[in-house]
């Protein structure tokens, strides 16, 4: 379906609010570069708007992430998939407006705010983005393995195929044991996998200046 362009100003819920200094874009990473060199193009994104999120508390609460996570449409790892570009709105000259998509927000979700959740048809200079990260002391990794296993039915000396998560696994030593453990009882290893839990904590803001990657990729795009 092809997205509507919106008029913001003609559009019901689109409020006109005056936003925080400091707002919050999302990207995936995959644009990092062109943004560092060319700003945020609000012709080129969806419904000719640029959205951004008006608050500096949690980003759990940024959009989309307050939404899918109702949905458990991801786990914490998907936070660590995108960039995130601080716009500071005193360098930009934009109509702001509350995102009319989040204009009516259910009573259940009352820790929300509508104002939090606003959107502009301008573009925005690389001059007024800084780029962030999520800081690490925000971010816990623990591994975990998948063991499929083949196991005998008490009774009836039938086999049955079986998919067990171990607990927290802290090195290949313990990973061993574990392993160990199925065949001491009868049980036959068909395959094993790794995966990594992500949690990121709700204790603060957890964002830092990702200062590193930023000076990185302006020095190759200032080389000529």
């Amino acid at each position: 379906m092809e997205a509507i362009d919106y008029d913001l100003k003609d559009t019901p819920g689109a409020k006109k609010i005056t936003p925080k200094r400091y707002v919050w874009h999302l990207s995936l990473k995959s644009n990092r570069k062109a943004i560092l060199k060319n700003g945020l193009d609000a012709k080129i994104s969806q419904h000719k708007c640029l959205f951004a999120n008006n608050q500096s508390q949690n980003i759990k609460d940024f959009y989309p992430y307050c939404i899918e996570k109702e949905f458990k449409k991801f786990d914490d790892a998907h936070y660590l998939d995108y960039d995130y570009w601080r716009i500071d709105t005193s360098k930009v000259i934009a109509d702001w407006y509350i995102d009319p998509n989040m204009a009516n927000i259910p009573n259940e979700y009352s820790y929300l705010k509508s104002k939090y959740f606003i959107a502009t048809e301008s573009s925005i200079p690389s001059s007024a983005l800084k780029l962030y990260k999520i800081s690490k002391e925000y971010i816990s990794r623990e591994k975990y393995i998948t063991v499929n296993l083949l196991c005998e039915k008490e009774t009836k000396g039938e086999f049955y195929e079986d998919t067990f998560v171990t607990h927290e696994v802290i090195d290949n030593i313990q990973v061993k044991e574990e392993l160990n453990s199925f065949r001491s009882c009868g049980c036959k290893i068909i395959k094993t996998r790794d995966f990594i839990y992500i949690q990121i904590s709700n204790k603060s803001f957890q964002l830092v200046k990702n200062e590193e990657i930023e000076h990185s990729v302006l020095k190759k795009l200032t080389i000529f």
